[in-house]
């Protein structure tokens, strides 16, 4: 199992937002070609990629399931024997941004599964860690959402009323509540 970590400047439910839109991933995500949705079931998705990994161009179905904290992600078919990720969104412990993580395992099919040149990819995911998180702080910076207005001095807003393109939504805190309703 390879674990890495890394620190974005954003709540976490706005980067595991940018994560959890899986056919945003060619637009960002370092090594993915294409994302097409084969399936979507409650909170999980079944998606054919097309990736590059370790030098080589490669097909594959993955299924991505969000929870409330974590993205699961699981290759069905595919170049590897068995591939398993977990990418994590938790505050750090000032409360500041998210940090990120990453539990990656897996076991490569053929030569590569005998020879397991374990020093060669752990290299390679370090580097396509690296790039997952400078990607990630660009993305979520050509996206950011506009400053809300600060409370005035004595007065705290501990609700707020915004209307996007699907209607209207209430938020609080990090929490996000869609209601189906459109004004004129």
């Amino acid at each position: 199992m390879i674990r890495k970590f890394g620190h974005v400047d954003a709540p976490p439910a706005r980067v595991q937002a940018l994560f959890v839109e899986i056919e945003a991933w060619p637009a960002w995500m370092p090594g993915v070609g294409s994302v097409a949705v084969v399936e979507r079931t409650g909170r999980a998705v079944v998606a054919d990629t097309d990736q590059e990994a370790l030098g080589r161009r490669f097909r594959s179905r993955i299924e991505a399931t969000a929870h409330e904290t974590s993205l699961k992600l699981r290759q069905v078919s595919g170049p590897f024997r068995r591939w398993e990720a977990t990418w994590r969104f938790r505050p750090p412990p000032d409360g500041r941004g998210t940090t990120l993580g990453l539990e990656l395992d897996f076991e490569l099919a053929g030569v590569l599964g005998l020879l397991n040149p374990a020093g060669l990819i752990e290299g390679r995911i370090d580097r396509l860690f690296g790039d997952v998180v400078a990607r990630v702080r660009e993305r979520l910076a050509a996206t950011s959402p506009p400053a809300e207005p600060a409370a005035a001095a004595g007065e705290e807003v501990i609700l707020r009323l915004v209307r996007t393109r699907a209607g209207l939504e209430v938020r609080f805190g990090e929490r996000r509540i869609a209601l189906p309703l459109r004004l004129p």
